[in-house]
Formats: structure tokens, sequence, C-alpha cells
């Protein structure tokens, strides 16, 4: 992958080239799609950007946003000016990717495959209106956005093209699923979840819909049609494990459609049916009852809070404060909200320091708990503004009001205390004072998160349906994880593999651009006089009423090959002798009525010295079905031509279990195996692997010259 997107920040990564990083990276992962979303499993992977459409969209992208957020007014004209020539190239071209010129051209490009627009150099719009100016925005924000904007469209796409996925077009709930997914305590039952989420299993209605099975029916009930919905909610069979697993809330909304098929079929719960949260408003600032102070001076504490939920994102608030103490009395404080996405604790401290320096009076001693942000203050302003800090805008902001207090000197110092401590015995004034005030400002931090916090109601409605979704996400787990186990029943038929599926594509293909030919019945052999021009496609006789009736089961046809085709090789000295049709002892009768199975004549033996002839293969004789030209119709040229075709004809593939087969001095052998018997069924009695392995090598080399396999 690394290979792959190897000067993508340059050149951008064009559509082509992403789709196929992503069919590599899909079959690099721990799980096999089998007809599932490739979409849905890349999302549900434990690192959440494995999908290479972030990678792809974010190179280009944040390396633009940086160049802008450190660029000086000349770089940013000549940046400007090369995003005028591009935004027309690549804009009015209708393939965008084969417009694409250099680093401003990979953006425009980029920017519309998220359902973003470009205004200018440095002014972006998202596909909500929302407005991204690139002077004051950190790209670690801009990379944050743009990941949210590549999942969107993620969602989106997926949802068009796929009708399972449709109601998810606003993306999904992943969080209740991975914590299923991700669970060490049941490994198996979360990879079964997965495969149920990203639309793996296979049951009976979705095999007879795709032409497997003629019977939808669950085949553990036979009481309704085999979808996931009737398995995982409806199937009396799994009555009393459901009753035992599933949440009785999950039980009772399960009998609704409330919100959505996808839920209850994949696990999937739609944002578009999610609570409203409301997002976070403006910053509020709020000051001690009855504070006249206007200014800070001496020794200030700073802290912020933050309340994380493990449910969702959108629930995060954060808060900051500033706290004056004169000795261990309280003689200044504020506090408020953080504003923004972003709410984490450190830039509520960063925020704080920002909120409060504007008000200092020097000398100012400010405290902090954050002691990454000591440590910043003491590498220099060019560290805290460079754009590869994640709070890059607030450093900006805070470096600009220290410039203006003088610089850090003896009259400005920033110092670290420790959070959190509690009253000791002993302990010195200053540390007492430092006590008190950190305690004051995590009390007051608290206040300024609970400003913009969450209704309780909304909170307590999102960890119930939390509860609910890892039920229903467990038990699809477990439903799934119980088909077939250790020899228990199925409520579906086993798909059949890829090989045997693509054949059979194949073989509806051909036979759906073939014209049928109308049947004509024979009396004389029980048959048609079609059947001797269908033998190039197998056994696959007439199926018409007025003929010999349904067509023969072929499934059964790997277990008798070996004692039918030793039949064939005992009797082919009384063929050749009587010049007549013989149909080989213990065929079924159905076989004797259709089409009697015959050896050709073995080939000569080649002249000393000189190359061999070609073995012949097992044949199928039509002339048992040979009638006079006058009694069926078709005229004697016609027939040549038929009677050639036959005699060219062989046994299907999937008759003889997928082996082409030869006949030679009595041992019959594969063409693509190599496997061969004279007395007992082993090799051939097996599916054929289509390849010769190591040890069959050389013995299917000495077939095909004519010699004993080891002699």
């Amino acid at each position: 992958m690394a290979s792959t997107a190897y000067g993508a920040k340059v050149a951008g990564m064009p559509n082509r080239i992403l789709g196929q990083l992503r069919t590599l990276v899909r079959r690099a992962t721990s799980t096999s799609a089998g007809g599932a979303s490739a979409t849905v499993d890349l999302l549900l992977q434990q690192y959440k950007w494995a999908d290479p459409t972030y990678k792809a969209n974010e190179d280009p992208l944040v390396h633009w946003a940086e160049q802008v957020f450190d660029a000086d007014a000349q770089k940013k004209a000549l940046m400007q000016r090369a995003w005028q020539r591009q935004i027309v190239r690549v804009g009015s071209a209708t393939n965008p990717w084969k417009a694409v010129a250099g680093p401003a051209g990979a953006v425009v490009a980029t920017l519309q495959r998220i359902g973003w627009t470009s205004v200018s150099a440095s002014a972006w719009a998202t596909d909500t209106k929302q407005a991204v100016n690139l002077v004051g925005t950190p790209p670690v924000k801009v990379r944050r956005m743009v990941r949210k904007a590549t999942t969107a469209s993620l969602w989106r796409d997926l949802a068009a093209r796929n009708p399972t996925f449709a109601e998810l077009a606003e993306g999904a709930w992943l969080e209740p699923l991975r914590a299923i997914m991700l669970s060490r305590a049941a490994p198996r039952r979360g990879g079964c979840a997965r495969s149920v989420a990203v639309d793996g299993q296979w049951p009976q209605a979705r095999l007879a819909e795709h032409g497997y099975v003629e019977d939808d029916r669950c085949q553990r009930c036979f009481l309704a049609s085999g979808t996931l919905r009737h398995r995982h909610w409806k199937c009396p069979a799994l009555e009393v494990s459901r009753s035992q697993n599933v949440d009785e809330n999950a039980l009772e909304m399960a009998a609704g459609s409330w919100p959505g098929k996808c839920f209850w079929d994949h696990g999937l719960h739609p944002m578009s049916e999610f609570p409203y949260v409301p997002p976070v408003r403006e910053e509020q600032r709020r000051r001690l009852r009855g504070e006249t102070l206007d200014f800070f001076t001496g020794n200030i504490f700073l802290d912020g809070s933050g309340h994380n939920s493990p449910h969702c994102e959108s629930l995060n608030r954060a808060g900051w404060s500033a706290v004056c103490m004169d000795g261990i009395r309280v003689s200044g404080a504020m506090y408020g909200t953080v504003p923004g996405e972003d709410q984490d604790v450190p830039r509520a401290e960063l925020y704080a320091l920002r909120a409060v320096l504007p008000t200092v009076v020097k000398p100012a001693h400010i405290w902090m708990d954050h002691e990454n942000h000591i440590k910043a203050i003491a590498k220099g302003r060019a560290w805290c503004t460079s754009a590869k800090r994640p709070n890059a805008d607030l450093w900006r902001i805070v470096w600009w009001n220290i410039a203006e207090l003088g610089g850090v000197d003896e009259g400005l110092r920033f110092s670290y205390t420790p959070a959190h401590t509690v009253a000791r015995p002993g302990e010195p004034a200053d540390v007492r004072e430092r006590r008190i005030g950190n305690s004051w400002a995590d009390a007051m931090a608290k206040r300024g998160r609970d400003l913009h916090v969450v209704a309780e109601a909304v909170v307590n409605r999102i960890k119930e349906l939390h509860g609910i979704a890892k039920s229903v996400a467990a038990w699809l787990g477990t439903a799934a994880m119980t088909q077939g186990a250790s020899g228990g029943p199925r409520d579906s038929t086993p798909r059949p593999s890829r090989a045997a599926a693509s054949e059979r594509a194949t073989r509806a293909a051909s036979a759906a651009k073939r014209p049928r030919r109308q049947h004509v019945p024979n009396p004389e052999c029980s048959t048609c006089t079609v059947c001797r021009r269908s033998l190039k496609r197998g056994w696959e006789l007439c199926n018409t009423t007025e003929c010999l009736g349904p067509p023969l089961r072929r499934a059964r046809w790997a277990e008798t090959l070996l004692e039918g085709a030793r039949k064939i090789v005992k009797t082919e000295a009384a063929v050749a002798s009587a010049g007549t049709a013989a149909s080989p002892e213990g065929l079924p009768d159905r076989h004797e009525q259709a089409c009697n199975l015959v050896p050709r004549p073995r080939a000569p033996e080649a002249p000393q010295g000189g190359p061999p002839e070609k073995i012949p293969r097992l044949q199928t004789a039509a002339s048992a079905h040979a009638v006079p030209a006058e009694q069926t119709g078709i005229g004697e040229e016609e027939r040549d031509r038929g009677q050639k075709r036959a005699n060219s004809a062989t046994l299907s593939r999937q008759m003889a279990a997928g082996h082409v087969l030869f006949e030679s001095d009595g041992i019959v052998w594969c063409n693509k195996c190599g496997a061969y018997t004279s007395s007992r069924l082993r090799g051939l009695g097996k599916v054929c692997p289509g390849f010769a392995k190591a040890t069959r090598k050389s013995v299917l080399q000495r077939f095909r010259e004519g010699r004993h396999p080891v002699s």
C-alpha cells in the first residue's frame, strides 16, 4: 500500500488506482468477503482508517493545508495562481484525473470526490456548506474533517449501489457492533457478527434468489421463507436460544420495524434514526457571583475538564476555568465552554490560557496541571505554532498575547502543579496554596463543562440504545455461529464453492445464448432425435414429457464412474466383434433407455520408434440412436455432422467430478490431475483439483507419452 500511495500527496490518487488498491487491501485482511460488502468490512476493521480511501483523500488535502498554514504572502500568491489554472482545467474535464497536473489539480479532483468545493487556494466549502479557512484551521483538524467527509461519501456510495444497505445513506452507528466484534471474551462470536454485518451470510432465501436452490423455505422449520429476519427473530427452532441471549427490550422492539431492516438483519443502526444531539454552541463565559475583578495577577491557576462518552463522540463536552488566588482566598475566577467540535481536555486547558492572557497584569505566575503545555512553552513559539501541532490555532493567539505582555520573563512565568493532590501533615505553605488553588480551578472547570452538557434524557436514551444494539449484535453472531456447529442442523443449504458457482454461471450464460431446438420424439429408442446433438454438453438429455421425462440425476455419477468404465473396457472386444452398441451391465435402466455407453476402439500401437497415437477418451456412442434418415426427417449430410460431433463428445466434467478421463491398457486416468486406477476407486472418486500435484506430474507425463505410469 505504501508503494502504491507514494506520491499521492503531490499527484493525488485516481479512482481507478484507488479501486485496485482497495481490492488488494481487502484481500489482505483477516476476513473473507464471500459475496459480502468490502466497504462495510473495511469500515469495521480494528484500525478505523484501514480503507485506502482515507489515505487517498487525506494526503493531498492535508499536504496542501500544511503549505497554506505556514505560507507567507509570496507563497500564498503562487499557490493562488496555480489553483486558478487547475480549477479551470480540472473542473471542466470529463475525467478530472486525466487533467490533473501538480498538487493544485490533485486538490481540486480530490475535493470533487468527497463532495467538497474549492472557493480559493486557501478556502474550501464542505458538503454541509461549512466554510474551511486553511489560514486559521490547523491541518490536523483538516485531517479529521476529511476523514469524516470520506466516511460519509463511502456510506452514500454503498447505499446507492447496494439495495441491502439502502437505509445507510447517512451512515451507521458502529460503536455497539465494534464492542461485540473486538471482544476478546468471545472471538468466534465476534467473527460471526462481522460476517452478518457485512452481508456474508447465505440464508435459504438468498440461495434461491441466486439460483442455487429451488426451495426458499427455512430448512429447520419449513414454515416460512428462510430470510435473515426469519432466522434471527421468527424461526421457532431458535426460540429457546433467542430468549436466553437477547435483551427483553430488544425482543419487544424486534416485533416492529424501527429502526430499520439493516439493524435487525445486520446489526447496523442507521444514523438517520439516531437520537438528535444538539451541536456545540458558541463559547459561553461566566464569573463567580459578586466577583468584580477585571484583571488577573499574582498566582493564577488554570484547568480544563471534559466528559467523554464511550457510546457516541457527539456527546463529548469540555470546559475551562481560570482562578486568581490571594494566598488561600479566591480573588477572582471565570469559567466557560470550549467551542467547536474538538471537545477534549488538552484543548480545554489551552483554551483557558487563551482566555485569561488578555486580562493578565504583571507580575503573574500561571500554574497548569497539564505538563505538556508547560514543556511546549519552553520549546518556543515556532514549535508551538507549527502546522504539525493539533492546537496550532490556539497557540498562535496565546503567543501573540505573550508577546503583547513582553514575552516570558520574571514578570510572566509558567509552572506545573500536580493535579488532585490531598492534604498531608506538615505540608509547606506554598504547597498548600497550590493545592487549594488547583482544586478551585478544577471545580470551576466542571462548571464550565456543565454549561453545555447534553440533556440527561438524550444521554439515557443513547445508553439504552447502545445496550440494545450490543445485545442484538451478540445474538446475530450467536445465531450465525450455531449454523451447522458440531454437525448440528442448518437452516440453509451449504453454498457451492466459487469454482462451481463460476462454472454454473458460465454454463447458464452459454445456454442462454444458444437457440433452443425443438425436441422430436423417436418412439423406437425412447428418446429424441436431438439427444445426439446434445451430447457435446454431457448427459443433458431431453426433459420433455413426450420424450424421456425428467433429466437423469448426475450427482451420483462419480460413485459409479469406475465400475461403469471398467465394464466398458471389459466389453470392448465383444462390442468390436459384434459391431453393435452394447449396454454395460450394472448401469441404471434409464441410462439404457436413453444413451448407452460404449468405448471407441483402442488406438493402434505406434510403430517402433515412432510417436504414439493419441490415447482415446471414454466416448459416448451416438450410433445406438442411429435411425434411417427417412424416419427422423434429418438429412444425411446433417446427420453425418451430428455423428462427428457425437464421436468427439466426452463425459462432462460435472459428471466425472471434474476429471477429464482417458483409458489406456485397462487403466482409467485423468488428464488434469493425474489420478488413475485399474482396480479401486480412489483419486477418481474425489473432486478433481484441476492440476497435478508434485507427486503426480511425472505420472501424468508418462501417461501422455503412452507409457505405463510406474514401469
